[in-house]
């Protein structure tokens, strides 16, 4: 058993992408869902995710697998992105965040990133949120 007895833990979502293939392989230790852009725009990858890193010793985690094809766009994010608040204590959330995000979906990967950091920051009235905000987006292309 770990001794963690300062309670610190670290989510994660770790891949592999096979640049010859568009295979994608991953594992998610407690991270929040990334969203997958395909045929139908931006929909969350289901998975179940596994226990977060840095609790217990010898954890065994899930292996997934997804086939990327021509133009597949995925967007990885913290968190914080989904727990900014606003004046009124409520969070932006994953509904509001694949919402926005679909409203862009066939833009270049810069205005994709830049309206979801307007759109999160108009829903908080600009106002400093407690955590650091990180967001990763990649498109995936044969040629």
């Amino acid at each position: 058993m770990l001794r963690n007895s300062e309670n610190i833990f670290v989510t994660c979502w770790l891949a592999r992408l096979n640049m010859k293939t568009g295979k994608l392989s991953f594992v998610n230790a407690g991270h929040t869902p990334p969203l997958l852009k395909q045929k139908n725009g931006f929909e969350y990858i289901t998975s179940n995710p596994n226990l977060v890193l840095g609790l217990m010793e010898d954890i065994t985690y899930d292996l997934n697998e997804l086939q990327l094809n021509d133009e597949d766009t995925l967007f990885l994010y913290t968190d914080d992105i989904i727990e900014a608040n606003n004046n009124y204590k409520e969070f932006y959330g994953e509904e509001r965040l694949n919402s926005t995000i679909n409203k862009h979906a066939d833009d270049n990967l810069e205005v994709i990133i830049n309206s979801i950091k307007t759109s999160v920051g108009e829903f908080c009235n600009n106002q400093e949120q407690f955590d650091d905000t990180t967001m990763f987006i990649v498109r995936w292309k044969t040629n």
